[in-house]
């Protein structure tokens, strides 16, 4: 969880044609909503043939900054998302009976563009719990909601249509992480500046939901919440964790099963009794459902958060880099029972 971003891990030279369409269906009908990402996705994504049909899918992960650097102007082409497209097509190509699936993770917060920092104001923030940080745009500014609502106006356009794309996560109100209900409260120097710059949780409650509607754009693709129990600016370090959850249904009311719920914290103890909270409302409310694990040196044994994770109904799970090293063979003598039960073909996502 604890991870900035450090660029694609694909060649941005690879060549791609991306078919973007009305898809089929009957006319006037609403279009058919693309699967649900099922399995195990690497989050830093990694594409190995050698993890076939154990990976089902990699988080693309990119900066807006680098899909947008001018001001208000098209999102680039020939950009990381594309390379990264033409690189799972070849993949699938190659097992297509075992395809990958893209979750698409634009960062807002630090990954915003600097023309938007410049118009709307930013503030440095430092991660107390990581060598995580950035300067982040006051992202409760209608200026900054305009922005983002235009950009996905224009990734919806371009990859929604795109089967490989199968889910796009909300970032809009994120600080250094794609966890818009983190407000990296331990860096009081920052949380002093975003408060004397206008934050309070009136305008923080309306981002919060503005960021979801700016999400019914995307039409076959479904859009990921990442859910913390939330640092409410004015009485940090306290959070409300009913919010959380109240925010979690609006979601699933805005965009029903296109509302992708997911947790990016989850460890083998010590989660905490709001994330506890937290993890009985997301099982309440149901698939789809994802979650991501957290950062290897707090996480504890995997194989106890994973099959947790299959006990609680997620139908994905992101992992941490460390199951690589292990191999496919030795990964699959120890997690073999959660391959298998978040296999595709029995997992039923509505």
């Amino acid at each position: 969880m604890r991870r900035l971003v450090v660029g694609c891990a694909f060649a941005v030279a690879l060549a791609v044609t991306v078919t973007v369409g009305a898809g089929t269906g009957t006319a006037g009908a609403a279009p058919a909503v693309k699967p649900a990402l099922v399995g195990l996705l690497d989050r830093q994504g990694t594409i190995d043939d050698l993890w076939a049909g154990i990976i089902r899918g990699v988080v693309v992960q990119v900066d807006w900054a680098v899909l947008q650097p001018t001001p208000d102007g098209p999102v680039i082409a020939g950009n990381p998302i594309d390379a990264a497209l033409a690189a799972v097509q070849a993949y699938n190509g190659r097992h297509p009976t075992t395809p990958l699936g893209i979750k698409l993770r634009v960062m807002a917060g630090r990954g915003a563009p600097q023309w938007l920092k410049d118009r709307v104001g930013w503030q440095f923030v430092q991660s107390p719990v990581d060598q995580g940080n950035g300067t982040v745009p006051f992202w409760w500014k209608p200026q900054v909601g305009t922005a983002y609502s235009g950009l996905q106006q224009q990734l919806a356009a371009r990859y929604d249509a795109v089967a490989e794309i199968r889910e796009v996560q909300i970032s809009r109100c994120m600080v250094l992480y794609e966890e818009p209900f983190m407000r990296i409260t331990g860096d009081a120097v920052a949380l002093a500046a975003f408060r004397a710059n206008g934050l309070t949780r009136a305008v923080d409650e309306t981002c919060l939901k503005e960021q979801v509607q700016s999400h019914k754009v995307w039409q076959r693709t479904r859009s990921v919440l990442a859910l913390n129990p939330y640092q409410d600016p004015a009485t940090a370090p306290k959070t409300d964790v009913t919010f959380t959850n109240k925010m979690a249904k609006q979601c699933r009311n805005v965009l029903s099963n296109r509302c992708v719920l997911e947790n990016h914290s989850i460890k083998e103890s010590g989660n905490g009794a709001d994330t506890e909270k937290l993890f009985t409302n997301m099982i309440a409310l149901g698939r789809p459902m994802a979650m991501q694990t957290n950062r290897p040196d707090v996480l504890g044994d995997l194989g106890v958060v994973l099959r947790r994770c299959v006990g609680m109904g997620a139908e994905a799970v992101e992992l941490p880099w460390t199951y690589r090293p292990m191999g496919p063979a030795a990964f699959l003598a120890a997690y073999g029972d959660v391959v298998a039960a978040l296999d595709p073909a029995i997992v039923q996502v509505p």
